[in-house]
């Protein structure tokens, strides 16, 4: 059936005069049609501009004013398991070995305490959630709230590991490890929730390589981060990504071995 939609989506393209659509194309469609069905708030070409904009180019312009033609035929995840068996559906994740943490902001501007206001965005306030996309595949692997306004006593990775219990004692054992500088504070509670979402994809699709790349941008690049995920993933997940200068000084200071050439100036208030 799957087979079926994709050669029923070349000839629509095709009779529109459009090029055919690639298999990384519609597979990248379909992981943001599953994710969106689970709380369908925004309309899809939003996620697309943001993932061309990083890393296709211009390669997805044909979903910015074409998809609703493809909408209909998986409108929600459940019509989407009948349409295919369990195979087909674990056959679109990408056993991707490299991978992006990054932010989906989904636009809302009604009065709520899990808004997030973003001044440097062109939508400027919105419920923010933290994903892991596949670079080469877009393919949203695991999405989940900021938490932004959440009043419960649980921390974010506690409730993602409700959620998922079979990372409970992993997680959990992983922060006890003194060579993982992780603590259970406030400020790290983000770090604590991405460390279970990446190992969460790695333990359900192991890299055929036994190595994978996790890139991020200045945001998410942290030295505490990438220790913790080494330690949580047992050496199979790396990190890479620029480093804002103020946690460079923040979270990586004590850690660096700066060569002499190099000098930074250190803010103590900031350790």
């Amino acid at each position: 059936m799957l087979s079926m939609l994709i050669t029923w989506t070349s000839d629509v393209l095709t009779t529109w005069g459009q090029q055919n659509l690639t298999d990384r194309q519609f597979n990248s469609y379909l992981g943001l049609e599953i994710t969106m069905s689970i709380c369908p708030l925004n309309n899809i070409t939003e996620y697309c501009q943001l993932l061309r904009r990083r890393y296709q180019g211009h390669d997805f312009k044909i979903f910015g004013q074409h998809y609703a033609f493809i909408l209909p035929k998986i409108q929600h995840l459940t019509s989407f398991m009948i349409l295919c068996d369990t195979a087909e559906i674990f056959s679109l994740t990408f056993r991707s070995d490299s991978l992006s943490l990054l932010f989906l902001l989904a636009t809302y501007k009604a009065l709520s305490k899990a808004r997030t206001y973003m001044p440097s965005k062109s939508d400027k306030y919105g419920v923010r959630f933290y994903a892991v996309v596949g670079c080469d595949s877009l393919y949203v692997h695991t999405l989940w709230d900021n938490a932004s306004g959440n009043t419960q006593s649980t921390t974010p990775s506690q409730r993602y590991t409700q959620q998922f219990p079979t990372l409970r004692t992993s997680l959990y054992n992983t922060l006890l490890r003194e060579d993982v500088p992780v603590a259970a504070n406030p400020a790290n509670l983000a770090t604590t929730l991405w460390l279970a979402m990446v190992g969460h994809q790695t333990k359900m699709l192991l890299s055929p390589t036994g190595y994978r790349l996790v890139v991020s941008d200045n945001f998410y690049t942290r030295h505490t981060f990438a220790r913790a995920i080494l330690a949580f993933t047992d050496g199979e997940v790396h990190t890479t990504g620029t480093v804002r200068l103020n946690l460079v000084d923040k979270f990586v200071f004590s850690d660096l071995d700066l060569v002499p050439s190099i000098k930074i100036k250190s803010n103590p208030s900031l350790r």
